[in-house]
């Protein structure tokens, strides 16, 4: 178990602009209600794509609980990203930098999506650093939770994202599957050896499920970088 999923090289240079879709569904185990916390939608950002920087910028953050409703253990829920409040940023001075003039993002203070949009017009996914997260917070002290069907959209063209578990042995690679499939990154397979090899090394049951305790191993790099 970890306390994030990824989506790498997926979105990288998509503007937020482009986007028209973003929802997904979380569980909460643990801890019990009441409770306010569950798996967030990040985004690692670039606040103006168009300009020379290029730097690690930090992320836009999804909070359900920001948007007001109530956070739920025991049941499944759908989260619609793009509706009312819920995005922060994790770094305000990165936003400050792109727009100074725009009213910061915070947890304290909230924005909408068009809001986020609005204030910062140039600004989409890393196109270096991009990444697509679903995670669970480093301080969240005994909460275990699981997360499925993300569904992101652009330019009016969805992907829904389903997070069944992996078959370690690859079996889906034989008798030629392995042609029509690919990596997390989108590449593409050599052949059914390097498809099946592919699916043991990344296999970990549950891909939906997020786990506090995984923050303190250090096995995020960059791309994953808080």
């Amino acid at each position: 178990e970890r306390n994030y999923l990824g989506l790498y090289g997926r979105y990288n240079g998509v503007p937020f602009s482009t986007i028209t879709t973003l929802s997904y569904f979380t569980y909460r185990q643990t801890p019990p209600d009441p409770n306010p916390l569950a798996i967030t939608l990040q985004f690692n950002v670039d606040y103006n794509l168009s300009d020379a920087n290029n730097a690690y910028q930090g992320r836009v953050v999804f909070e359900p609980y920001l948007t007001g409703a109530t956070v739920l253990t025991g049941t499944w829920q759908s989260w619609d990203a793009m509706a009312g409040r819920g995005w922060w940023s994790s770094n305000p001075v990165a936003a400050a930098a792109a727009n100074p003039t725009a009213v910061p993002c915070t947890q304290a203070t909230p924005c909408t999506w068009a809001e986020l949009v609005a204030r910062y017009p140039n600004a989409g996914v890393h196109a270096t650093f991009g990444a697509v997260l679903l995670k669970a917070g480093g301080s969240w002290a005994g909460f275990r939770g699981n997360t499925d069907a993300l569904t992101i959209g652009v330019a009016g063209s969805s992907t829904t994202y389903d997070f069944e578990p992996v078959d370690r042995s690859g079996s889906e690679c034989k008798n030629g599957g392995w042609r029509t499939m690919q990596r997390a990154d989108g590449t593409p397979f050599r052949n059914q050896g390097d498809c099946v090899s592919n699916a043991k090394r990344s296999g970990e049951g549950d891909e939906g499920n997020a786990d506090e305790d995984q923050d303190r191993t250090g096995n995020e790099d960059r791309r994953g970088h808080e």
